[in-house]
């Protein structure tokens, strides 16, 4: 999550699976995308589905999650053996990401780090979604900050995560890159 190095450029991947943090894309909009870069369907864990479902009150998320279920643009799967470290939706993603060699779909520190680095999977986090977005002229630098903008107001993203992102997204528009 620190270095601009560390974002994938090229987000037409054959498989991305998918965790609960990652739902922030529901939240600010950007869910759209997630259909239109990955290859259908994208693949939630029953263990994340789980987690998704255990809120008491229904929210925007189960509902998109529903519906992209009908829509077989999202399927539930499970990983053969489980790598035994996080909770067990990010164990299942992360699991399930190594054996398919699909990317990984994760916002939350620890897990992303450790996926990234201890198991060399290709993963994303929200922010980096946002500059892989730009980098692709899906959204421009100016929509690219309003989203950060967004993540930082609903505060499920880390803040030094956000200042990278920011920075990122600042180079882009300092080389007049898709502004």
């Amino acid at each position: 999550m620190e270095t601009e190095e560390n974002c994938i450029h090229t987000i037409q991947l054959p498989l991305a699976v998918i965790d609960t943090s990652f739902c922030q894309c529901c939240q600010v909009g950007l869910v759209a995308y997630l259909w239109k870069a990955f290859q259908p369907p994208l693949l939630m864990p029953s263990a994340v589905h789980q987690e998704i479902f255990d809120v008491p009150e229904p929210f925007t998320e189960q509902k998109l999650c529903e519906a992209a279920l009908e829509a077989e643009r999202l399927f539930i799967r499970d990983p053969g053996i489980l790598i035994p470290i996080f909770r067990p939706g990010e164990q299942a993603v992360l699991s399930l990401a190594q054996e398919l060699k699909a990317v990984a779909l994760v916002d939350d520190y620890r897990p992303y780090r450790y996926g990234r680095d201890t198991l060399g999977l290709p993963i994303f986090g929200v922010g980096e979604w946002v500059v892989a977005l730009v980098d692709r002229q899906l959204l421009s630098v100016a929509e690219g900050h309003a989203y950060v903008a967004t993540l930082a107001a609903h505060g499920a993203t880390s803040p030094r995560h956000l200042v990278v992102v920011t920075e990122q997204l600042n180079r882009r528009a300092a080389k007049g890159e898709n502004r």
